[in-house]
């Protein structure tokens, strides 16, 4: 304690030490030969190295060195030739000196073991710091989970099963339009339980990593096409426009993954944009990579959101937006991106929308092909 108390001293000073030092050996001599005079050498040598253990722990190392020196000289001078000539010929000259570079080097080691222990206490809390935050996590995605199971499981459920017991009734004549809005009304909320289910169950995969891609060429424009219409009844109500370049080149990818990111993408734009609004889905070559976004008119979203929008169960309630999903949608879409080596980002310009944008890298294969293509592989050009 004493050592670090003097650190700040040291450092405001770096000089200090050291002439601190060598003025307590000095003083130690002058009081030595005042005191103790031509006494026994193993006397004389003992109150040197307290001396100079005391400066170590104080002080540090490097004083610490400085007054070994200095004590040897000192020691040589007043004690073992009084005749005041420096030689390193008599065995107690040398018990001296090694004795001062012993305790140098005990100092030193004592320093290293000291430092070494400091690491490990160190690693050993940064280790429990992040168990804690695995815990925490773990227990907010438990109590998410939970709610999620109790109420956006549940009412999908409940929609389905008061469909099914209305057809089922005998007492009651239902026309074909009856019957037919109950059978849309159970397909469309079965579709919305299949998609919470499959987004919780690739978050657990996500989670554990256990995520791995399984890439292979794909017409990117085909792909949009695929996701834009499979959605079609809940993009009903908005315009949706597609932008893909005819010679935008095949993408490695894994085709139900993407078409899962952009599939929620589109539906996290039609919850939170007023009917009528238009939606437009576009692709570009960026350098070594694809660009795609997913862009809406819609009031686009609160600045204090942003941080959190991509972690899992953030659901945010805009004004006039349809009811809210489990919020897994983004989270889900951020770990299929990265898992692709892609990154996934949003702007948001409130009053006029929102834009989702995430990249996919190109290889040097399709960067080729998009200037030549007759140096398409095989694959890729019955992708094309």
């Amino acid at each position: 304690m004493k050592s670090r108390q003097w650190l700040p001293l040291v450092s405001v000073a770096p000089f200090f030490g050291y002439t601190a030092a060598l003025a307590v050996i000095a003083l130690v001599s002058l009081a030595l030969n005042t005191v103790v005079g031509d006494g026994r050498l193993s006397d004389v040598l003992m109150f040197y190295l307290v001396a100079v253990l005391f400066i170590v722990i104080v002080l540090g190392r490097g004083p610490g060195l400085i007054s070994s020196v200095a004590s040897f000289f000192a020691l040589d001078w007043f004690f073992i030739d009084p005749g005041n000539r420096y030689s390193i010929n008599d065995p107690m000259e040398w018990a001296a000196l090694l004795t001062f570079a012993g305790v140098i080097a005990g100092q030193a080691i004592s320093d290293q073991h000291r430092h070494k222990r400091e690491l490990q206490e160190q690693e050993r809390r940064q280790r429990e710091a992040a168990e804690a935050e695995i815990l925490r996590r773990t227990d907010e995605l438990r109590t998410a989970l939970l709610h999620a199971v109790s109420h956006d499981l549940r009412t999908p459920l409940s929609t389905i099963i008061a469909g099914a017991e209305s057809l089922l009734e005998e007492d009651v004549k239902w026309t074909e339009d009856d019957r037919r809005e109950f059978a849309q009304s159970i397909y469309t909320e079965a579709r919305r339980l299949n998609r919470i289910v499959g987004n919780i169950l690739d978050l657990s995969r996500i989670e554990a990593g256990s995520l791995c891609p399984q890439k292979e060429w794909h017409d990117l424009a085909a792909l949009v096409d695929d996701a834009v219409g499979r959605l079609r009844l809940l993009l009903a109500a908005h315009p949706v426009a597609v932008d893909v370049p005819e010679n935008l080149p095949p993408v490695e990818l894994d085709y139900v993954q993407i078409d899962q990111v952009l599939s929620n993408l589109l539906e996290n734009a039609a919850r939170h944009t007023p009917e009528g609004t238009p939606i437009t889905v576009s692709a570009r070559l960026e350098k070594e990579e694809v660009r795609v976004e997913v862009r809406d008119e819609g009031p686009g979203i609160p600045p204090e959101v942003l941080p959190r929008l991509f972690r899992p169960f953030s659901r945010v309630e805009m004004p006039g937006a349809r009811p809210a999903s489990v919020g897994l949608g983004l989270a889900i879409a951020r770990g299929l991106v990265e898992a692709h080596g892609g990154r996934i980002w949003v702007q948001s310009r409130p009053g006029r929308g929102a834009c989702f944008t995430f990249t996919l890298p190109l290889s040097v294969a399709a960067e080729v092909s998009s200037r030549d293509g007759a140096s398409l592989p095989l694959a890729m050009k019955e992708a094309r």
